[in-house]
């Protein structure tokens, strides 16, 4: 977020109000309190409000009214909740059902920074969500326009046809230029579908632009201003402005060079039915290239959010993402599969964001009820990105790459080929990646040591014919140690300490 977000702070008791405010006051955030819900919902109506810390008090149906107020204002709210009681069980079911965060009272300064931290995380990963579901309406929209191929190809059809249609010699697009702020030259094509490689053109791009389309005559110093060949000279040009919304975006110019006729009247219209319908579907094809994009920025937000929250886990989606391309290849997975298999593997982890700081930094073993919440995080990762069309291909390597080939994963418990394939996979180098890289609770146990654990789990855990390939892989040095960035060690110098999210 641009401005400081706003942290409304509800508590009957004031001396824990002031406690928040004395802890808070270095923070980048603006606190509002309260000691009851009725003015706290007041506050809602007359203040936009990012966050909510609220004690759990006047009994839960009251409590309930007014999360959902709170919640109906602003959909995107951050919500923590402060109590007295220290129940995991609720807690887990609370941070599964609802989304909530939880702070237990009496609570240092240092929890509570760090919870209030969490929170605005947590809020603008919400923001991002919105913003990206907005960004799939315009997806789907421009999917029903055949544009979506690149913009350099796009203009090459767009010449194919212009020469095909028009007779011409030489066809150029020449597009607006933002950098220079001014018509540059895109794409230029002779009658042979070629290249042209030897063209002048100012570097402006043209001299005269004609707002409809309009034949040319062509004396020499007209002739000079638009492309042209050392070996050819331009007898006859027909310019058609493109245009989107009374905007030109850019100028089609068909040539025809000396000795053939000239155009005629009688060319303009088709061709300008063509450049009308190049002109939009350029326009498409740029809104849909920035639109990767920013699906692209935004989920590598989306996990750069939870990497940066654990220094141990940084550069495990990179990682992750090398290893899974490279085993998916091996196992002939088609191109479609391919374009897919790098967003699995950037969002596969995305609901360790709603794992507590204390649970995924632990630098040893989880308890039983630790592990509980982490196990949640796979469907809390897939309800982030819940109703998001475009990012639902990546649903199975988030849902199910906890999973085991023997039943015993979680959090669904599939057995044997009821796990779908991309949580299969995902299982394999999750964990190739895990036992190779350093973890809160433990060294890195080197590569041997994780094909080994490929062998012996070959059939129990992993899919065989998933840790087979991988196993192949590493077995012809088509996996480079060096992207990898991890520094093994000898596994017989490593003390074992299997972490239950391994």
């Amino acid at each position: 977020m641009n401005t400081k977000p706003t942290l409304l702070a509800v508590d009957s008791r004031t001396e824990v109000l002031d406690k928040v405010k004395s802890t808070l006051s270095g923070e980048s955030i603006n606190l509002l309190t309260s000691t009851g819900y009725d003015s706290a919902l007041d506050l809602l109506s007359s203040h936009e409000v990012h966050l909510v810390l609220t004690d759990i008090f006047a009994g839960s149906h009251k409590l309930k009214d007014f999360l959902n107020n709170a919640r109906q204002r602003n959909p995107d709210l951050s919500i923590t909740l402060m109590t007295d009681q220290s129940n995991p069980h609720e807690i887990a079911t609370l941070l599964e059902k609802e989304g909530f965060d939880y702070l237990e009272k009496p609570f240092s300064p240092l929890s509570l920074k760090s919870v209030v931290r969490r929170a605005i995380q947590r809020y603008q990963l919400h923001r991002h969500n919105s913003e990206l579901q907005k960004l799939v309406s315009l997806y789907q929209v421009s999917e029903t326009v055949d544009s979506t191929i690149l913009e350099h190809e796009l203009q090459d059809q767009i010449l194919e046809l212009a020469l095909k249609f028009s007779g011409a010699d030489i066809a150029t697009v020449y597009l607006w230029d933002s950098r220079t702020n001014s018509f540059s030259l895109a794409a230029c094509r002779d009658s042979s579908n070629s290249f042209h490689s030897q063209l002048t053109h100012p570097s402006s791009g043209p001299t005269v632009v004609y707002l409809r389309p309009q034949i040319i005559s062509v004396p020499d110093e007209i002739a000079r201003a638009y492309p042209l060949t050392k070996k050819a000279k331009i007898a006859s040009l027909i310019s058609f402005p493109l245009l989107v919304k009374d905007k030109v975006i850019g100028f089609l110019y068909l040539a025809r060079y000396v000795p053939r006729e000239c155009f005629t009247t009688d060319d303009i219209q088709p061709l300008s039915i063509l450049a009308a319908k190049a002109a939009i579907w350029l326009e498409t094809s740029r809104l849909y290239q920035h639109l990767e994009l920013a699906y692209l920025d935004t989920i590598k937000a989306l996990a750069n959010a939870v990497e940066a929250r654990d220094v141990y886990t940084r550069g495990h989606t990179e990682r992750v993402c090398y290893i899974a391309e490279a085993l998916a290849h091996q196992l002939g997975w088609d191109l479609q599969q391919m374009n897919q298999i790098k967003m699995g593997s950037i969002l596969h982890d995305i609901g360790k964001i709603g794992v507590p700081d204390r649970i995924l930094n632990k630098p040893n073993s989880l308890t039983t009820d630790e592990f509980e919440v982490m196990k949640k995080h796979p469907q809390m990762g897939a309800k982030m990105l819940e109703g998001i069309n475009f990012l639902e291909p990546a649903l199975p390597y988030i849902l199910y790459h906890h999973e085991r080939f023997d039943g015993k994963g979680y959090p669904f418990g599939l057995k044997g080929e009821d796990i779908p394939l991309e949580g299969r996979l995902m299982a394999v180098v999750d964990t190739f990646d895990a036992i190779t890289s350093d973890r809160p609770y433990r060294k890195n146990r080197g590569f041997t040591t994780a094909i080994q654990e490929l062998r012996e789990h070959s059939g129990t855990q992993f899919d065989p014919a998933m840790a087979d390939a991988l196993i192949e892989l590493w077995a012809h040095g088509e996996i480079d140690k060096l992207k990898l960035d991890v520094k093994p060690l000898s596994a017989a110098t490593q003390k074992v300490h299997i972490h239950p999210d391994d």
